[in-house]
């Protein structure tokens, strides 16, 4: 093999390596609705994969816009090592891991949240009728009472 090609192979592998490693983890957060909204109640979330480990202290998610107006940054902290306990600025979690799931209810307080961008964000995100509909119903339910459901599955990690 000669050196342009034993250097254009290196490159290729640390390059490979290098996106595998800060592929985003999806994720979900959904609104708990009743059963006639739940195909509207569910939306994707990423996460920086070098973020999350099996048994993290710290986690980072993006609330989706189109139930707040704009994407925001959520971070909340374990209370203690051994606790399912969560919270952070204007949000309380209960987390923990099932099978393979990091799972987190948390519930928000004093929530800054802009109904004419959620509108534009839902009209622009899901352009069909129905959608929009069922989105800005999931909204207003998210609006008067801001819960919900953070799910990303680990990599990595054997079932149980």
């Amino acid at each position: 093999m000669n050196k342009i090609s034993f250097f254009l192979l290196a490159c290729f592998l640390i390059i490979g390596f290098s996106a595998k490693a800060e592929r985003p983890i999806r994720g979900t957060y959904e609104v708990p609705v009743t059963d006639e909204l739940k195909s509207f109640a569910s939306y994707p979330v990423k996460f920086k994969a070098d973020t999350y480990q099996e048994n993290p202290n710290q986690i980072d998610f993006p609330l989706p816009a189109a139930l707040v107006g704009e994407e925001t940054l959520v971070k909340m902290t374990r209370t203690d090592s051994t606790s399912d306990t969560w919270s952070g600025p204007n949000v309380l979690g209960q987390c923990q891991m099932i099978e393979r799931y990091f799972t987190c209810k948390v519930k928000f307080n004093n929530l800054q949240i802009d109904t004419n961008k959620v509108e534009a964000v839902v009209s622009a995100q899901f352009p069909d009728a129905t959608q929009t509909q069922g989105r800005l119903a999931v909204a207003s339910l998210f609006h008067g009472e801001p819960i919900g459901i953070l799910r990303y599955k680990l990599r990595g990690r054997e079932s149980k």
